[in-house]
Order: C-alpha cells, then sequence, then structure tokens
C-alpha cells in the first residue's frame, strides 16, 4: 500500500489492523500520484519535480558518512560492501550496511577500482598513483606497483587478475602478495571489461575495437557486418548473453 505525501511517498502495510510503516522515498518531494505499470516499476509524479520512476522498489538510501569527498568506487564480498573515496579512504559495511571499519590510504587520492580475490583473502586497491594489497585475515596492507590507475580489477576462475586502465589491458597472479606472473594483452586504452564466469572468456572494449580472448588468451576481433565495434559498458545476463553498449550502434547483444 503506497500514500503519495506531501512528505513523499509511504510504503505501508497493514497487519492485524495496524498500519506499519515499511519505508518512505522521495521525503522532499510533493508526490501526488503512484502507478504501478504491468512490467512491476513504480511511477511517482510530483508537482514540481517531474516524475520518478523506479524499477525496483527495495532500492535503499543510506547515509555512509562520507565527509568533503565522494564515493568512486564500490564492490562486495561476502555480505561485506567495501566503498573507495575520491580522498583515499577504505570504507567497510556489513550486510546491514552499518560501518565496521574504514582505512585511510597514505596517498589521500582517489581510490580508482577495487577487487577481491577468489579465496576472499585479499582487497586489491587501486589509486591514481598507487596499488595497494590488503589482507583480511591480517589487516595487513602493503604497497605494490602493478596495478595503478585501474578502470576495472577482476578476478577470473584461476585466481589472476585483470587489469585495465587507461594505457594496458593485462593479467597478474599474485602470491603472498607477490607478482609471480603478468601477461600484458595489449598496451592501449582500454575502457571496459568482463569475465564470462561460466566460461572464463574475457572481453576488453578497447579505444578502437572489442577483443574477445578464451582461457588460454587467445584472440577474436568482435565485429558486426565487418565494422568494428567501439564498446563503452559490458554485462552479462542471468541466461549468459553478453551486452555491449556501444558509442553509435546502440545495444548488442553476442
Amino acid at each position: 500500500l503506497f500514500f503519495s505525501t506531501i512528505k513523499g511517498v509511504y510504503d505501508l502495510t497493514i497487519v492485524e489492523d495496524e498500519i506499519k510503516i515499511n519505508d518512505n522515498f522521495f521525503k522532499n518531494e510533493i508526490v501526488s500520484k503512484t502507478i504501478i505499470d504491468f512490467n512491476k516499476n513504480y511511477w511517482f509524479t510530483t508537482t514540481n519535480n517531474g516524475i520518478f520512476i523506479v524499477p525496483n522498489i527495495a532500492v535503499k538510501k543510506y547515509d555512509l558518512h562520507v565527509e568533503n569527498a565522494t564515493i568512486s568506487c564500490v564492490t562486495n564480498f561476502e555480505e561485506k560492501t567495501i566503498y573507495g573515496t575520491s580522498k583515499g579512504e577504505l570504507v567497510f559495511l556489513n550486510k546491514e550496511k552499518i560501518i565496521e571499519g574504514r582505512i585511510q590510504l597514505n596517498d589521500k587520492i582517489k581510490v580508482t577500482a577495487l577487487g577481491v580475490d577468489l579465496n576472499g583473502d585479499n582487497l586489491f586497491v587501486s589509486t591514481e598513483n598507487n596499488a595497494y594489497i590488503y589482507s583480511f585475515k591480517s589487516n595487513k596492507i602493503i604497497t605494490s606497483k602493478y596495478f595503478i590507475n585501474a578502470k576495472q580489477l577482476q578476478f577470473n576462475n584461476k585466481n589472476e587478475l585483470l587489469y585495465t586502465s587507461f594505457d594496458r589491458a593485462e593479467v597478474l597472479r599474485f602470491s603472498s602478495f607477490q607478482l609471480i606472473n603478468q601477461k600484458i594483452l595489449n598496451k592501449k586504452r582500454a575502457y571496459n571489461s568482463l569475465i564470462n564466469s561460466v566460461s572464463n572468456d574475457l572481453y576488453v572494449a578497447y579505444v578502437d575495437e572489442l577483443i574477445k580472448y578464451d582461457e588460454n588468451y587467445t584472440t577474436s576481433k568482435i565485429t558486426i557486418k565487418g565494422e568494428q565495434i567501439n564498446a563503452i559498458d559490458i554485462a552479462k545476463t542471468n541466461n549468459n548473453v553478453i551486452w555491449i553498449g556501444t558509442f553509435n550502434k546502440g545495444l548488442i547483444g553476442l
């Protein structure tokens, strides 16, 4: 049950003739009407700020206490959420989104990417000027030089780290915080990447082409009717379709 009010929308439940307030959305808006369409999208009309369309009413807003900074990247680990800020801080939240800990990195600059290895032992942190590996078990953090200013940090099923940045894409393997193997895939700007967890294929969107690598890193160039694909985003849905967002060819499903 939804009530549209001058102080937002109230999500209500009636239990044994008592009204329970589940949530209050858009508290600063005068909401005039609430509509649920056939796709279960929620439409909220306001008197002076247009229409809000919400595809999932379970979306929550949390006060994460970020002062004089912005959240620059986020990753999940088991039931925890970890985010980095533009001031070089790492913040750890539990499943209730309560802050469990903070770490201020030495360089105090933007955290660009985060990734947790497959074993859940270590957090890999990339900033604009440095790279770090943080051990969840020992709370030890060390400095690295191998994945600075990353766009993305992802692990494949071999526990190898895919590192993409403004000038390269490469695969790194670590043991006890030490680099033991490094494979450069390409030395040019990478916009985005995706590891298919089912096939372990790797997709990298470079500045001028989209490349697929199999688990042995054999390459194949993906084109549409012989034309190159300039991709800006890559995602996989549950039916194992790879979706490519492009600069000028719309959305492509592979």
